[in-house]
Parts: structure tokens; sequence; C-alpha cells
């Protein structure tokens, strides 16, 4: 026989759950109708709080705190871990260079970071897979081209 405590309790998940359902169909309208207003919302947040913002990125998707790639990029001199260059491009940030073999897509472990790079050299490394094989053959390619058109190998215009 079901108690009196026992069928109030019954009854009290259920509202529970009814106003939970509510609730959140009550939020997504209200996000729909409100959706510029949330947004300039975040988007002023985000413009007021960006050491917050870059904190929360660069821990949520490389395990690193803002201090600890701070320290890589000192390390580095402040240059693309590559080719060298002081300049970032692109958006005008580093881009952070991981081991997709250890944390494949965009998110890594923090273990595998392996350096700060410019835009021009970590779109390199993905179009050519992380692979030093694939990095050899095309040194190779572009040397043996220059060899055979009379350029130079360390002559930058081709």
């Amino acid at each position: 026989m079901v108690t009196r405590k026992e069928k109030k309790a019954a009854y009290d998940h259920a509202r529970v759950a009814a106003k939970r359902e509510q609730k959140a169909v009550y939020d997504k309208e209200y996000g729909k109708l409100h959706r510029s207003e949330k947004n300039a919302y975040a988007l002023e947040w985000y413009r007021k709080h960006p050491e917050e913002v870059r904190n929360t990125r660069l821990m949520r998707t490389f395990k690193l705190t803002a201090a600890e790639w701070d320290v890589k990029l000192a390390a580095q001199d402040r240059k693309c871990a590559i080719c060298k260059t002081d300049v970032p491009a692109g958006r005008g940030t580093w881009h952070t260079d991981h081991d997709h073999a250890c944390c494949a897509g965009i998110k890594s472990c923090g273990k595998c970071v392996r350096g700060l790079l410019c835009r021009h050299c970590n779109s390199a490394l993905g179009h050519l897979q992380d692979s030093p094989e694939l990095l050899r053959a095309a040194a190779i390619y572009i040397e043996e081209w220059r060899l055979r058109h009379g350029k130079r190998i360390g002559d930058a215009t081709s």
C-alpha cells in the first residue's frame, strides 16, 4: 500500500518536473525574443573582461593558464617557433600548436602543447597533417624546383 507521504513525494516530483519543463520552454522563447539584447550584453561583457575571457579560453582549450602561455611565448623570444617572425599575422594572435596525435581536434590535454606559431606556420602544419614526412617532401619539392630553375635555395622570392 502506498502511503500518503509517498504519494505526496511522487506528486511533488511530477510537479517539479513539469515546472522545470515549463521554465525551459519559457527560457527558450525568451532567448528567441531577446537574442539581440543577450548578444549585445555578452559582447559588452567580453570587451570589459578580456583577461578573464583569455584565461578561460586557454584553460578550456589547452589546459594552460595565461601565465604558463606567456612563459612559453617568452621562451620563444616572442617569435614563431618555426619561422621566427615576431608578427603573428591573421587576427594578430599567436596560435597554440599541439600534437594532434595525442589530442585530436582543437582541445588539448596541455601536455602535448608544442609551441606558439604564427598563422602561416600553424596553417602549414595543419594542411600537411602534422606529418614530418610530408614536411620533408614539401621542402625537397621546393628545393628541387629552385635548383632546376636556377634559383638559390635561400632565396625567398620564387
